[in-house]
């Protein structure tokens, strides 16, 4: 049997992860004062149907930290394809930087972004320190759909779904 071993590539790893392709999403949340924040993300996953429970992911570095990890509330915006420049705006350190951004308050907690794919609003559940990132589990209050389509990324870069896809 062959010793395991370890990964030290991460250019090589970043590149592989790069090859799942991914929806796009922007967390929000507001800090105690009430200013909201956003990251964008595509660390975004279910954990269980009941209760219904998910998850992101949030570097160690990031620019928000400390709002995320306070949070009592926090709301995932899947993006569509019409909101690429959503998806640029809050990943850059631009995360607290709402000018010009519509949104609206969900039962006076976290932001929710107009125009979503996708949107879930969370209660804080659970946060784990993993590595480099904490993993951040919200237990879903409220979630709605909308019949577009999604913002994609995959292999370092946004891409489209093949609309004929729709016919398979």
């Amino acid at each position: 049997m062959q010793t395991p071993t370890y990964m030290t590539d991460t250019k090589l790893f970043r590149k592989c992860l790069g090859k799942y392709a991914t929806g796009i999403a922007v967390v929000t949340c507001r800090d105690n004062n009430g200013l909201p924040y956003g990251r964008t993300i595509n660390s975004f996953s279910s954990v269980s149907l009941e209760p219904p429970l998910v998850l992101w992911s949030l570097s160690k570095k990031a620019h928000s930290l400390n709002e995320f990890i306070e949070a009592k509330y926090f709301a995932i915006n899947v993006l569509s394809t019409r909101q690429r420049n959503l998806s640029e705006h809050f990943s850059s350190s631009n995360d607290k930087n709402f000018n010009n951004i519509d949104y609206i308050l969900f039962n006076n907690n976290a932001p929710i972004l107009v125009d979503n794919l996708a949107t879930f609003h969370c209660k804080a559940h659970d946060i784990y320190s993993c590595g480099d990132h904490f993993i951040i589990i919200g237990e879903v209050t409220y979630c709605a759909s909308a019949k577009q389509y999604p913002l994609i990324f995959f292999n370092s870069k946004y891409t489209k779904v093949d609309e004929s896809a729709d016919k398979i």
